[in-house]
């Protein structure tokens, strides 16, 4: 295995398990009854959704390095990826703990959001293999 497909493999890696971080966010808001246990596990969730996102960002970025900056459409594709990843766990964030404070659980949100994290994981997922 040369260096670039190991890196290559340490990258699918992490993109899977940011993808398991994504799914697993829709957990706290559905399965505890009270509402801070709820709340502390969806701040989990996202402490962790940024671990995983910035793991799987560099280990791209070591990649891309490693092809020297070579442009192709998965490139290009990952990129606006994980930064509309990263804009929208953010809107996510902020939008939930505005709700939580107006005494709304905001489950139907979140759930909407994390919806289209997958979707776009996903659909990324699909051109880079393709491309």
């Amino acid at each position: 295995m040369t260096i670039l497909e190991t890196l290559i493999y340490y990258h699918n890696i992490l993109v899977e398990i940011l993808l398991a971080v994504v799914v697993l966010n829709f957990i706290p808001l559905y399965a505890f009854k009270k509402e801070i246990k709820a709340i502390k596990w969806s701040r989990v969730g996202f402490f962790s959704f940024w671990g995983a996102w910035a793991m799987a960002f560099f280990t791209g970025l070591v990649v891309w390095v490693t092809i020297k900056f070579k442009i192709k459409l998965s490139i290009i594709a990952m990129l606006v990826a994980i930064v509309l990843l990263g804009i929208l766990d953010g809107y996510r964030a902020i939008k939930l703990t505005k709700l939580w404070r107006s005494g709304i659980l905001g489950s139907k949100f979140n759930t909407t959001i994390i919806l289209i994290e997958i979707a776009i994981i996903a659909i990324t997922t699909v051109v880079a293999v393709k491309f």
